[in-house]
């Protein structure tokens, strides 16, 4: 097993490639991969650790798993509390504020579809 050292620096280069990739200096096919291996190692060696699984859930939204991305940050909450970084309150929000847009969607759809828009 791993300590914890290694489990944080797992997760703090999986966020830098992404942000790498955020900010255009690598393609997606140059960091996500190897961000998200990062992710899954650092969750698999330590499953109880809330900024694990936000590091997983970051990955899972950059690959448009917005649902078990979603599900993952709550989790990361719900393990951490008080460790929980930016990107799993960020995120989270995001998340939810999807999920009432497609709510939205939905509806204006179905108006739009009965001629009531």
């Amino acid at each position: 097993m791993q300590n914890n050292h290694d489990l944080d620096a797992q997760m703090g280069i999986s966020e830098f490639l992404t942000t790498l990739w955020c900010f255009g200096f690598y393609s997606r096919k140059q960091a996500l991969p190897q961000a998200r291996l990062m992710a899954e190692t650092a969750l698999t060696q330590n499953p109880k650790s809330g900024l694990a699984h936000s590091a997983v859930a970051v990955q899972d939204f950059t690959d448009w798993y917005w649902e078990k991305a979603g599900l993952g940050f709550q989790k990361a909450l719900e393990l951490d509390p008080l460790a929980a970084d930016v990107s799993t309150i960020g995120m989270l929000s995001i998340w939810r504020l999807w999920d009432d847009l497609k709510k939205l969607i939905i509806i204006h759809t179905k108006r739009w579809r009965l001629g009531k828009s």
